[in-house]
């Protein structure tokens, strides 16, 4: 079982190339968490799952994205195989 969390932000002040041109900022913030386990299983299996979620926000020339991603995973396994050792029966017979 574990989990994560952690956040962040970038700003960027572009300065002005030509007279007269205002200077480019850009800013943007995000956070991400998410969760997972696992279990064995039996014939040497196992099962895990997760979930995730990233939201952000971006601000650039005066224009606004933001959003929200989600994912939910699972997977589950197993590895039946007969044993590689081989068990020797002797009989003996005796009259």
């Amino acid at each position: 079982m574990g989990g994560y969390y952690s956040t962040g932000s970038g700003h960027s002040l572009i300065p002005q190339l030509v007279n007269g041109e205002q200077p480019t900022e850009i800013h943007s913030d995000n956070t991400n968490f998410g969760f997972n386990v696992t279990h064995r299983l039996p014939l040497r299996g196992s099962a895990s799952a997760g979930i995730n979620r990233s939201e952000f926000d971006t601000n650039y020339l005066g224009l606004s994205n933001s959003g929200t991603i989600d994912m939910v995973n699972a997977a589950a396994s197993i590895h039946p195989r007969r044993s590689s050792r081989s068990r020797e029966v002797q009989i003996i017979q005796t009259t």
